[in-house]
């Protein structure tokens, strides 16, 4: 037989194994319903009894346009409902994340949008932003340290600067656009809770990457770079003099000998001097160890060895000795004129 009655809430509950007088709870608004012992299915409060028998949880109900339907389910235990939206890990709001592209440029703001994206499930999207984001910083970075010269690296700079301003609506757009799709779905979510603290976690690491990358493209690129244009003449296996297309190879040659012949050439060091013009004068670098350039009788020894190359070789032409760093940064320059005997 099966038995039938009407919470005050609309819901109609029916069962099978009920008897009259047991006791029910109905699953909306979780009142305790008694079926009656008539047919009359109307709502009956719970009366107080010495010992309440447990009240049954209906699983599944029909509403009042379903009468005549059969149940889906019958009675069975109470169970914990599974959550279906569970609480998304701490995001960044649409305003922290354009204070993160203003602060730390397009790559900070890429990152805390990668990691937005990885919080609501979307873990290809926020891997190839984060991607994007190192990537770019990268090239700029790789970009600014190999240019030739300072007209291209100001260039540069303003080039940087104009993506630096119009990622910040770019990104934050992005950020409100996402964060609305998320809320729409009703899905729980928590920020972080102090503006300062998210500005900075997401800074500081673009920051250290880019003064790595600084450095190891610095070391990478700077002999290529400091020795393109010039030809290579061998004077030993080991010794190395670079000249520029202005410079003759009969004056590379002439160099080669006299610095072998003053003993700079032939120690097995591997020593290299390069040959360049500029202006009116002839410019010749030699690399030196740390501070050397600091030392007097260092100093002295390459004087003499520049009136040695002007006499021998460069005749009354001006030249110019440089003693450098090894990335042929000037350090000391000496600038010698010596008149032909």
């Amino acid at each position: 037989m099966v038995m039938q009655i009407v919470c005050s809430c609309g819901r109609r509950l029916q069962s099978s194994v009920a008897r009259p007088g047991q006791l029910c709870l109905c699953p909306v608004c979780k009142q305790t319903l008694v079926f009656p012992e008539e047919d009359n299915p109307a709502p009956t409060a719970a009366q107080p009894t010495a010992v309440a028998p447990s009240p049954l949880m209906l699983q599944e109900t029909i509403s009042d346009a379903e009468v005549g339907t059969p149940p889906r389910t019958a009675f069975s235990e109470p169970t914990i409902p599974r959550e279906e939206n569970p609480l998304v890990p701490a995001l960044v709001s649409p305003a922290t994340l354009t204070r993160v592209a203003m602060v730390g440029g397009p790559a900070s703001g890429l990152l805390a949008l990668g990691r937005n994206e990885r919080c609501l499930g979307q873990h290809r999207r926020g891997n190839c932003i984060i991607a994007f984001a190192f990537v770019f910083q990268t090239a700029v970075i790789a970009g600014l340290v190999c240019s030739p010269t300072t007209a291209y690296v100001r260039a540069g700079l303003i080039l940087f600067a104009v993506l630096w301003i119009a990622a910040i609506p770019i990104i934050s757009a992005l950020g409100r656009s996402w964060y609305r799709q998320a809320t729409r779905h009703a899905r729980p979510m928590r920020t972080f809770p102090d503006s300062r603290t998210t500005v900075v976690l997401f800074t500081v690491p673009v920051l250290v990457g880019s003064i790595l990358v600084f450095v190891m493209t610095h070391m990478i690129v700077d002999d290529a770079y400091s020795l393109s244009g010039f030809s290579l003449l061998k004077s030993t296996p080991n010794d190395r003099v670079y000249y520029s297309q202005e410079i003759p190879q009969s004056y590379a040659e002439a160099t080669a000998v006299v610095l072998r012949d003053s003993g700079y050439f032939g120690h097995g060091e591997g020593k290299s001097v390069r040959l360049r013009c500029e202006t009116d004068q002839v410019v010749v670098d030699f690399l030196l160890e740390p501070s050397g350039w600091e030392n007097p009788h260092t100093v002295d020894h390459y004087r003499e060895l520049g009136k040695t190359l002007s006499t021998r070789v460069f005749r009354s032409i001006p030249l110019q000795i440089n003693l450098c760093d090894a990335s042929y940064k000037c350090r000391c320059g000496l600038r010698i004129v010596t008149e032909s005997p």
